[in-house]
């Protein structure tokens, strides 16, 4: 109830009709029509936009949800596992003129596979993906589900490689 209250609020004072109930068009709420509310989920019709985590590192474990990652040198990604219905996504890619491996790892100990480049399947359970250190290397992954990464696109030879 206090989300549901305090969303209304921000569309009130947002809409400039912070003393005037219920708002009047073109500003107007109405939950049903505007999807679900909950402690996990916002339902919305409409465009909702930010920006992205962007990080210029040597090697991270990953704790967002989504993210671009250049590597800086010999870089080890570590993703997490993925939520049971999928969605997180990740690019990794070299800085500019880099030259070294990019190296993405599930959460060890975790039953993640990741992708082939090739589209031919997945890697091992827990396996990681290699680059071949070429200056254009890069790669996209996006979860599926909580146990496997699918890649969308890759430049470069990436190897799956024991943990």
């Amino acid at each position: 109830m206090k989300k549901t209250l305090s969303i209304i609020a921000i569309i009130l004072i947002l809409c400039g009709q912070a003393f005037a109930f219920p708002p009047t068009p073109p500003c107007s709420f109405n939950p049903a029509a505007a999807g679900a509310i909950s402690a996990t989920t916002i339902a919305a019709s409409g465009v909702i936009d930010g920006l992205s985590t962007v990080e210029a590192v040597n090697g991270k474990t990953i704790t967002v949800k989504s993210g671009y990652y250049i590597a800086t040198g010999t870089s080890n990604f570590v993703v997490p596992t993925p939520a049971a219905a999928g969605g997180n996504q990740y690019c990794f890619k070299q800085a500019n003129a880099g030259t070294s491996a990019i190296t993405v790892i599930p959460v060890h100990t975790s039953s993640v596979q990741l992708g082939k480049t090739d589209n031919s399947g997945y890697c091992d359970a827990d396996d990681k993906l290699v680059s071949g250190g070429a200056a254009t290397d890069q790669l996209c992954i996006v979860a599926l589900d909580a146990t496997h990464y699918m890649v969308f696109s890759s430049t470069g030879t990436w190897t799956c490689t024991a943990h």
